[in-house]
């Protein structure tokens, strides 16, 4: 977030890496400038993309929910680096099928196959192909939440993802300053979190109309 300071400049709501919300602090737009400049003009990409959220069914509405299987990995998709395996390919065909045919799903493949990497893509996909850009929602073992925002970051930087974890103080921040403009409206498309997180603040995940829900080990 940022704020206009007293000397007509602009100051930026900066999370520090390695801590918490909770710590965050207001600096002034010449220390992100000099300092933190990639950080600042990825701030800046993102809040031109124009990608909020917008209502699930107005965005769908006017779109003919067909798909046909993919035969090789989405240029939007990773990177020339970034490849999907042949069975990650077809895992991504399950999931986004049973998305047009409008069902729920479980993707059951063994520890090491990369879920992961499945899911992410999946999110990724509906994110390019359809207008509606979220709200996802992502709730994963606290354990494995490390791996799931650096798997984030890696093939789908474009999804504005917050994680949402912490103190209570924290996860007041998040809300605050994460999550919704001075509208009200939503500027988050992935919200990555535990199931703990869900428990203590049911109210504010309720309250939310989500696209998509990717629960990590379900049984949970």
């Amino acid at each position: 977030s940022t704020r206009k300071n007293e000397g007509h400049g602009v100051d930026y709501y900066v999370k520090w890496l390695n801590l918490t919300y909770a710590d965050s602090t207001w600096e002034d737009e010449s220390v992100m400038e000099n300092y933190f400049s990639e950080a600042r003009e990825e701030y800046k990409a993102r809040k031109k993309q124009n990608c909020n959220p917008r209502s699930y069914q107005e965005s769908i509405k006017y779109f003919k929910k067909t798909f046909k299987s993919l035969k090789e990995q989405p240029s939007f998709i990773g990177s020339e680096e970034l490849r999907l395996r042949d069975y990650q390919l077809d895992g991504l065909n399950f999931m986004l099928k049973a998305w047009h045919n409008g069902d729920s799903l479980i993707l059951g493949d063994e520890m090491g196959l990369g879920k992961t990497i499945q899911s992410i893509s999946f999110l990724r996909y509906l994110f390019n192909v359809y207008p509606f850009k979220g709200p996802m929602l992502v709730v994963v073992p606290l354990s494995t939440m490390a791996a799931w925002q650096k798997a984030f970051q890696d093939w789908a930087p474009e999804i504005n993802t917050v994680t949402y974890s912490g103190s209570a103080a924290s996860r007041e921040i998040i809300r605050k300053f994460e999550l919704e403009n001075e509208d009200g409206e939503l500027t988050f498309n992935a919200l990555l979190t535990n199931y703990e997180m869900v428990c203590k603040d049911k109210t504010f995940f309720q309250d939310i109309v989500w696209s998509n829900i990717v629960i990590d080990e379900a049984h949970r």
